[in-house]
């Protein structure tokens, strides 16, 4: 009998693996590929030359190369079979249950070698030293002025993003799609815009991406489809099968329309006995949340979330769902490293309801989370919600353990494992626009800890507007009237849209402050392109898009009339977010980048070293947050602490230099008593300071210049 069928544990490789082989005539050295259920002889094997194996333990492998099925974990099971149970009900729960085991079954069965691989080797909580950098496929790094890109045309940025320092690419929408509301109107979840090249195309870019160290995040559109889908045009014809799969109703519901002052349109509906309550969020684009529909010669009327060419998914119909974890399969086995969950808040509506995080929506993440985990766990999601932080907490779920095979253990959280922090936008915008730290230190105190393995996403803009949401009234009103002539209104004084760099006068100063505070708050920073390179409003593109939009409409109604060139931007079609969207030349990014004399060169510089000086320092990247208190409000200022790294973090949010006081902790004094600088790890020069006691307070004093920025080595 062999040697491997004597041993029935696993033992840690921490010796030779070489000259273990030679010494083993019993067994073959493995070939550069990994053993995993339901791949071919060719595929089984383990790939003992890489790195990732010095901490992992595998089983002996014999001469066949085979190894043992991994079984799908009990716990993700049983995480599946309970979201299910929850979801449709004790008495489907055993039938969706195996046919929804029967989709994992066949990701796992289907999985590539390679990825495989990284499913067992990626550590567990590898996106958190990640740097984001999201972009248009079409719009990034163009070839010249009408020339969109194609997939095979984005290899040619991979220098400038590694360069840049950026890890992961966020590609905006780019599946199929008509366009109508910048590619979140998906008309096939499992391909690709034929503008963009095809799905042939996106797989060659994956591949040069994984090559060049870049990982890839992209969208899972799931709340709702363009009304151009397959789906949704069987619908129309009378298949019931596929009526099923949308929200719909033969009878408009009585409803009153009205302003919150906080929420924005809501638009009120008496369905019954019950009342539903419900934001409204394109109040220009449509009255209410029905979109009416002739099928087989009677009314129907669609439910949308968005815009009325929008439908929105029936999650309650199983049969959905099947469709939509199996474009989860499709995608997690090409390789998509972040899924996005666009609109999560909303994927179950039910009667007497906002609409917005029902209990079945976090059991539908529950559900979706735990299939991931069990098919493709080198994959994390990131929550889109548009929410307050008590309401986002609830989407990480709790930390657990789960043995994902013999070899291998994580630690992840049962929903999502990233989510964007809203609030913080605002906040960070307030703090800068007033020169008040006050207004983030408000929205930090309002957000409760999250589990340990989770983190937040932050940003200081991307693509849709700089909501004003999660502000008071006051604040939301003073932002607003500052930005609006920079930019351009967003849902009547909820938002405005606008570049970063016009936002703030195009001051390189002024930009660096504000990025030196994204990059120095805990969690994972997200970069907008164009962002870096000082980038402006595109009014151009925006009216270019609501003309496109007008033209959906004229389609099915005749009575519309083209837009007048000169009422564009006030017309219903006009979203004022695509003004921070558009073409950006790749000529642009790399002249900037590389031209020392250009004007925007400096905020390029700037962000690049924040990058930098960020992945070098731990604490920067693991730190925990330790507020100070400053004897002005204009300075923003906290201390990061890490396991073996504390780093002052100062930020002087006004335009005139500030002499300000410090209060520090005893132990983070004690450790600079005597010093009369501070080295800063943004400028590696030494920075002036004193010390002393004053009313029991352990004190620092330092100058810092208008609008300086330090990250002070204590």
């Amino acid at each position: 009998m062999e040697l491997a069928n004597k041993m029935s544990f696993i033992p840690k490789i921490n010796f030779n693996i070489e000259s273990f082989y030679k010494k083993n005539n019993d067994f073959e050295k493995p070939i550069n590929k990994i053993a995993f259920a339901g791949r071919s002889e060719q595929d089984d094997k383990i790939d003992v030359s890489s790195q990732n194996i010095q901490q992992a333990y595998f089983p002996y492998i014999p001469k066949t190369g085979r190894v043992k099925e991994t079984q799908i974990p009990i716990q993700l099971q049983e995480e599946m079979r309970s979201a299910i149970r929850n979801i449709y009900g004790k008495n489907k729960e055993e039938e969706v249950f195996e046919n929804v085991l029967k989709i994992v079954k066949s990701a796992r069965a289907e999985r590539s070698f390679e990825l495989k691989k990284e499913d067992y080797s990626r550590p567990a909580d590898w996106y958190k030293k990640e740097v984001i950098y999201m972009f248009y496929p079409d719009q990034f790094g163009v070839n010249g002025k009408n020339k969109p890109n194609q997939f095979k045309d984005l290899p040619k940025m991979f220098d400038y993003i590694k360069d840049f320092g950026a890890t992961t690419l966020y590609i905006t929408p780019f599946f199929d799609s008509p366009m109508g509301d910048g590619g979140f109107d998906v008309s096939n979840l499992k391909d690709v815009r034929k503008d963009l090249g095809g799905i042939s195309q996106f797989d060659k870019f994956l591949t040069k991406a994984r090559n060049k160290g870049l990982k890839i995040q992209a969208d899972l559109v799931l709340n709702h489809v363009s009304d151009q889908h397959d789906w949704f045009t069987k619908a129309l014809s009378g298949d019931k099968k596929y009526l099923d799969y949308f929200i719909h109703t033969d009878k408009l519901p009585e409803f009153k329309r009205y302003t919150d002052k906080q929420k924005g349109v809501v638009v009120d509906y008496q369905e019954g006995k019950a009342q539903s309550k419900r934001r409204l969020m394109f109040p220009t684009a449509s009255e209410h949340h029905y979109e009416k529909h002739m099928v087989n010669g009677k009314k129907e009327y669609f439910y949308h979330t968005f815009y009325p060419f929008q439908p929105d998914l029936n999650w309650k119909n199983p049969e959905l769902m099947y469709e939509v974890l199996d474009t989860c399969k499709f995608w997690a086995n090409k390789g998509i490293d972040v899924f996005r969950l666009d609109a999560l808040p909303f994927y179950v509506k039910e009667k007497g309801t906002s609409g917005e995080n029902l209990k079945k929506t976090h059991e539908i993440v529950k559900l979706v989370s735990s299939f991931i985990q069990a098919t493709a766990p080198r994959s994390v999601l990131i929550a889109e919600a548009c929410m307050w932080p008590k309401d986002i907490r609830p989407y990480f779920g709790e930390d657990r353990i789960v043995q994902i095979s013999k070899n291998k253990e994580i630690e992840r959280t049962n929903k999502m494992q990233m989510a964007y922090n809203f609030p913080y936008m605002p906040a960070m915008w307030s703090s800068v626009l007033t020169e008040d730290a006050g207004h983030f230190w408000k929205a930090y105190n309002k957000t409760p800890e999250i589990p340990e393995s989770a983190a937040w996403s932050i940003f200081s803009r991307c693509h849709d507007e700089l909501t004003l949401e999660m502000v008071d009234i006051k604040t939301r009103k003073n932002i607003y009237d500052k930005l609006v002539p920079k930019g351009a209104k967003f849902r009547e004084g909820l938002g405005v849209g606008g570049r970063l760099a016009n936002f703030l006068d195009n001051d390189p100063k002024k930009i660096g402050l504000l990025n030196s505070v994204m990059f120095s708050l805990p969690g994972v920073p997200v970069v907008y392109y164009g962002d870096e390179i000082g980038a402006n409003n595109n009014w151009d593109y925006a009216k270019e898009c609501a003309k496109n939009r007008q033209g959906f409409k004229l389609k099915n109604d005749s009575a519309q009339e083209p837009l007048d060139e000169s009422k564009i931007v006030e017309s219903e079609f006009f979203d004022s977010r695509e003004i921070n969207r558009g073409p950006i030349n790749s000529k642009d990014f790399y002249k900037i980048s590389n031209d020392s004399q250009n004007p925007k060169h400096e905020i390029y510089e700037n962000i690049k070293n924040l990058i930098n000086v960020r992945k070098q320092n731990p604490a920067m990247t693991d730190g925990k947050l330790i507020k100070v208190d400053t004897s002005k409000n204009n300075v923003f200022s906290f201390i990061k602490k890490g396991k073996a790294q504390e780093i002052l973090v100062l930020n002087n949010l006004s335009d005139k230099a500030s002499s300000v006081k410090i209060n520090l902790p005893e132990e983070a004094v004690q450790k600079i008593t005597g010093s009369k600088t501070l080295f800063n790890l943004l400028t590696k020069k030494e920075k002036q300071i004193t010390t002393n006691i004053q009313d029991s307070k352990h004190q620092l004093q330092i100058e810092l210049e208008p609008y300086e920025s330090a990250w002070l080595s204590l």
